[in-house]
């Protein structure tokens, strides 16, 4: 009896297994395999899931020929429900970006405002929330436009001098409060130039604790500093290879980890 019922409960996790495999694949489908090779940026991506399923989501949408919009974000949580989260915000902002019958651009705190009212309409747990930003990257005045919807690390401006610049992202996350607040979602817009570089990140990536025992977040900046120079695919290589030396083992994740690098072309 001992027998039969270990091998019924090792089929049963075998099937769920392929089930959590099979939910990884689709929330993968999600992200853009490729990044886009468009002449005036440069793409470079970094997605480092905690467990089989993630809480971090990120994407880069072509508006029209002279806007690209951009966003990422982070949900409560990660494994099964963190998943089903990231679904909602990459549908719906599917929606809201490549509507077809929609010509006129929507602003970014437009788009935070109708997600937030969107998942208020879920029945989502009360406990759950999203917090994301999005913007809208303009290749002729090289202006990215963008609004916070609480986003826990701010984006970063590397110069071309070496200056870093972090973002304000003062902003409402997205949670189950529509009833009783309804947050006003801001524009903010920051002037860029050829050589710089816009790096977006989840707090996954700077909270993880190093083989030191201190955070990685000191040697992120660290890195980005001493070789701020390196062109978009050297400086991407160069953060992933720093971050691995320093956290030494992945079974050490505890948040997913996942960083979006843009350069000005």
């Amino acid at each position: 009896m001992v027998k039969e019922r270990t091998k019924d409960l090792e089929e049963i996790n075998r099937k769920l297994l392929m089930d959590l495999e099979y939910a990884r694949e689709m929330q993968c489908s999600f992200l853009p395999s490729i990044m886009p090779t468009d002449i005036a940026l440069s793409f470079h991506s970094f997605y480092l899931p905690a467990e089989r399923l993630s809480g971090d989501f990120y994407n880069i949408i072509e508006l029209d020929k002279n806007n690209i919009a951009i966003y990422i974000g982070d949900v409560a949580g990660h494994g099964v429900s963190a998943a089903m989260l990231t679904v909602f915000a990459h549908q719906n902002m599917k929606h809201l970006t490549e509507s077809k019958s929609v010509k006129i651009i929507s602003p970014p705190n437009h788009i935070m405002k109708n997600i937030y009212k969107s998942f208020n309409e879920t029945r989502f747990n009360e406990e759950t929330y999203i917090v994301m930003l999005y913007g809208i990257y303009n290749i002729k005045n090289k202006r990215f436009t963008y609004s916070s919807a609480g986003i826990n690390v701010p984006p970063l401006i590397v110069k071309k001098t070496g200056e870093i610049m972090e973002l304000d992202t003062q902003g409402h996350a997205i949670f189950k409060l529509g009833k009783f607040f309804s947050p006003i979602f801001e524009n903010k817009v920051v002037q860029l130039e050829q050589g710089d570089k816009m790096l977006f990140y989840t707090d996954g990536l700077v909270e993880i604790e190093t083989t030191s025992g201190d955070r990685y977040r000191n040697y992120f900046y660290k890195t980005i500093k001493e070789n701020y120079f390196l062109k978009a695919s050297d400086f991407s290589d160069t953060i992933i290879k720093d971050f691995y030396d320093h956290i030494g083992d992945e079974k050490k994740l505890k948040d997913d980890v996942t960083f979006l690098l843009i350069e000005i072309q």
